[in-house]
């Protein structure tokens, strides 16, 4: 199994401190808009569009899945962080279920799945067990992690204190597409 992105290299997973005080001491990240340095990134060329960004990733996964399938890799796209639509200027692609319901349309392998993180799927507005259940098969790797906040201010926490139930989602049975739709 293979978790990627497909976040443009000038605006990758964006954190505006790594020092955020939380329970016991412990230090984590932090997203915040407001203190977020949103200057368009200088480039020569424009930024590719939101369907170039698209047809790109068709084309990448035209080439890496046949080779995904003969050497039996699991590809698991990992949501935008933060999951918001533009950054400093690039288009992001990964920030909504209906993203990731048409990574699954591009590429009907098996091979081509999703990661599941839970607390960006939370920021992304996804009710996650309802997420589970209709993507259930192609969920390739679960990002157990968490959050407080919104997609624009948020700060990373422990488990046991975001506004994610990890319980529920480790318990959310699923049907299988082949269950589902029997050939």
């Amino acid at each position: 199994m293979l978790c990627y992105n497909f976040m443009h290299w000038g605006c990758r997973v964006g954190r505006t401190s790594y020092e955020v005080p939380i329970r016991g001491g412990a230090l984590s990240s932090a997203f915040d808009m407001e203190k977020w340095d949103n200057t368009p990134a200088p480039s020569e060329t424009a930024p590719p569009s939101i369907e170039e960004t698209w047809a790109n990733l068709a084309y990448f996964l035209e080439k890496v899945m046949p080779v995904a399938e003969e050497a039996g890799v699991l590809l698991a796209m990992h949501p935008d962080d933060p999951p918001i639509a533009v950054l400093r200027g690039y288009n992001r692609i990964m920030n909504t279920e209906e993203d990731f319901a048409r990574l699954l349309s591009i590429n009907s392998s098996r091979n081509n799945g999703l990661c599941l993180d839970v607390s960006l799927w939370g920021l992304m507005g996804a009710n996650v067990p309802e997420a589970i259940r209709r993507h259930g098969d192609r969920i390739h790797f679960v990002h157990f992690r968490d959050v407080e906040g919104t997609r624009e201010k948020y700060t990373e926490v422990f488990h046991d204190e975001g506004m994610s139930d990890h319980v529920e989602a480790s318990q959310t049975p699923y049907v299988a597409a082949h269950e589902r739709h029997p050939s």
